[in-house]
């Protein structure tokens, strides 16, 4: 069984750069969940990212304030 590899927070350098690049990840896994509904690896890299992508937008608000 494959495995999703995700970095904490703190371990990453926290950016527009980087946000940008989960987001184009997440067009990616959005199209796999779409042409692979029934595929669960693929939609749980989804919800991993969304939420990924929504914390970290919060945390660099929190960071450019």
């Amino acid at each position: 069984m494959e495995s999703l590899k995700t970095m904490r927070i703190s371990d990453m350098k926290l950016g527009e750069a980087s946000i940008k690049f989960e987001k184009e990840q997440l067009g990616l896994y959005t199209d796999l969940v779409n042409r692979n509904p029934e595929n669960n690896y693929y939609k749980e890299a989804r919800q991993r990212l969304i939420k990924s992508i929504e914390d970290h937008e919060k945390q660099l608000k929190v960071n450019l304030e």
